[in-house]
């Protein structure tokens, strides 16, 4: 009988581990990745980790002729559907290596934004790109 109360706790051990393997931990989001087109561009969003919160954004924009696209200037807005007055910011971006990335925590509450992209070509037209992201926590 001791011999079995000696292993008990190893038991429980095992025991916790065993349950713990393969569950899936809730407040891990996936990265959201979208796409708009504008004129004969097309603009990949991907958000990392894509929650509320401080987040990395990443903007990939090609031509027509599947070409990254990295001068100019751009900038995301975003604005929380619903609220007119409230939950408003902007972010420049910065151009490297065919991305255009910015971080911060632009996507302050849960729920639905509108996320547009703006960008300025180098003979100063302007190309929007509008995006629906929802985030939760």
């Amino acid at each position: 009988m001791r011999s079995w109360r000696r292993l008990l706790p190893v038991f429980a051990l095992v025991l916790a581990m065993l349950a713990g393997c393969g569950a899936k931990d809730e407040t891990q989001k996936e990265p959201i990745k979208q796409q708009a087109s504008a004129d004969q561009y097309t603009a990949d969003l991907l958000i990392t980790p894509g929650i509320v919160g401080p987040n990395t954004y990443e903007i990939t924009i090609t031509d027509d002729k599947q070409q990254k696209v990295e001068t100019g200037s751009a900038k995301l807005t975003f604005a929380m559907q619903g609220m007119d007055d409230h939950g408003k910011s902007e972010q420049q971006l910065k151009a490297k290596d065919g991305k255009w990335t910015a971080e911060g925590p632009h996507l302050m509450m849960d729920g639905t934004w509108d996320v547009k992209l703006i960008w300025t070509d180098e003979k100063q037209n302007v190309h929007t790109f509008t995006y629906s992201v929802t985030v939760q926590n």
